[in-house]
């Protein structure tokens, strides 16, 4: 029960910096432009994160030559994160961005759960995961309609 606990907080504080973030990105994004955002977000990232790794000489880093190459992909999806949320923040919205953003993120979810794709804990869609689905779209709509 604890681990759920400490992986429900945090998933709290990760949603709320995803929130925080956005706008950052949009400001850079209009300040600079929507690669250089990109840019700027991920060379800060690797900063940050690099830290750490110095303190702890590296940590496991040199392992990395036995993950699957599909992995390394990764990256490339937050890069078109951080572009969507630097194009797409000042146009439509916070709010309306990460909804649209958090249902294909749960539609892409549920898919992996289902499938076994990416080896998440296997999961498969039922009526009440559907019904979910419909009623966070439902929901999507009511955020992004003007």
């Amino acid at each position: 029960m604890f681990v759920i606990g400490f992986a429900i907080l945090f998933g709290l504080i990760a949603g709320s910096a995803v929130a925080l973030q956005g706008p950052m990105i949009s400001l850079i994004g209009q300040r600079m432009g929507t690669l250089e955002s990109v840019f700027i977000i991920h060379l800060s990232g690797a900063v940050l994160s690099g830290i750490p790794l110095v303190v702890l000489r590296g940590g496991s880093l040199s392992t990395w030559r036995t993950l699957p190459w599909y992995v390394f992909f990764a990256g490339g999806f937050g890069m078109i994160i951080v572009a969507t949320i630097s194009f797409g923040l000042p146009r439509i919205g916070a709010a309306a961005i990460f909804t649209i953003m958090i249902i294909a993120q749960l539609i892409t979810a549920v898919t992996l759960d289902h499938f076994g794709w990416l080896q998440p804990t296997v999961r498969s869609l039922d009526l009440t995961r559907i019904a979910g689905i419909g009623i966070i779209m439902f929901g999507t709509w009511m955020v992004v309609r003007t």
